[in-house]
């Protein structure tokens, strides 16, 4: 968003047409200018600096009362002379994603919590019908100010989000270092914390990315997003959607996965953690597929085949394998 913007979103809610999401971004702006830079508000007129600062101390998040819209009698001149301004802020704040800005400040208070362990997934149908399906060993929190300003949510792990449309309030999902923005779509977001890409893949729609305020990129259909958390890279390429959600289906394509990957894709299914201390297996990528028809034992001795490795149980009850 640049600072064109962001006029076009003052000029609407000083005659009352912005949206709960846009007089929400101008309230985050307006709160986010330090004493110096309010002072430079003055040839504002005095009543519109009033209004926006009554709204920003009325609002708490658990408010279900929509916000009364206020019609200011704001000049053009007024907007003329705060351009430079906005330029300024452009720089300082708008350089960054509000919409991410207003999940920080809505993102105190968990409403309700989903969550899933390992050979476990589930369909949840949130309060707006969108429909999301978590996978094994995810958690799914549903923010208390959901479909009020934004419809927020946290996740841990890997869902396919099926986004009903609601231009007003776009969805975003926090996912390890990573916010998706959506408006109405379908997608898949993986973010283990025990893999270190955050891999996002669309099926239909468009999604915008965010990583710590700032704007990444925007992924269509059948393109994924693939975030390196340790690094704060990110490569934008192509996707064959049936391969990315087909977990769903209790099948799993991995390609040119790291052992991280594998071992978290075994967990899922079958509840039996891989590890390995082997220096060319944590190096080395694999492709194999993995089917729930397919019992453990006879997918250990597939991967051991593919490794060329061996194996021992760390634990008794067999929860925990390692391979060397």
């Amino acid at each position: 968003m640049d600072f064109k913007h962001l006029q076009k979103l003052i000029h609407k809610y000083q005659n009352g047409t912005a949206t709960p999401a846009e007089r929400f971004v101008v309230d985050a702006w307006y709160e986010s200018l330090d004493e110096n830079e309010t002072e430079q508000l003055a040839p504002i007129s005095p009543q519109f600096i009033s209004e926006i600062e009554q709204r920003i101390l009325s609002q708490t998040v658990s408010a279900r009362k929509e916000p009364k819209i206020k019609r200011l009698s704001w000049r053009w001149a007024a907007a003329a002379s705060l351009i430079p301004l906005i330029a300024l802020s452009y720089y300082l704040w708008f350089k960054t994603d509000p919409i991410t800005k207003a999940f920080d400040k809505v993102q105190t208070q968990v409403t309700k919590t989903y969550q899933t362990g390992p050979m476990e997934q589930k369909r949840v149908l949130l309060a707006d019908s969108t429909i999301v399906i978590l996978n094994a060993n995810t958690k799914l929190q549903v923010l208390d100010a959901y479909d009020q300003v934004i419809r927020g949510v946290i996740l841990t792990g890997e869902a396919f989000f099926d986004v009903k449309k609601d231009p007003q309030h776009p969805f975003v999902i926090r996912g390890g270092e990573l916010d998706v923005r959506v408006l109405g779509t379908s997608f898949n977001v993986q973010a283990y914390p025990t893999i270190k890409n955050t891999n996002i893949m669309v099926r239909t729609g468009k999604v915008q990315i965010s990583s710590k305020d700032k704007v990444l990129s925007e992924v269509t259909p059948n393109k994924e997003l693939r975030f390196n958390r340790k690094t704060g890279t990110y490569r934008l390429m192509n996707s064959v959607t049936s391969i990315r959600d087909s977990w769903m289906s209790g099948v799993v394509i991995l390609d040119r996965a790291s052992f991280q990957e594998l071992s978290q894709t075994f967990y899922n299914i079958y509840g039996t953690q891989l590890l390995t201390k082997d220096k060319s297996l944590l190096k080395d990528r694999y492709n194999i597929t993995f089917r729930k028809s397919i019992t453990s034992k006879e997918m250990l001795e597939q991967i051991l085949r593919l490794t060329e490795k061996n194996y021992t149980k760390k634990r008794e009850d067999s929860t925990q394998i390692v391979l060397y």
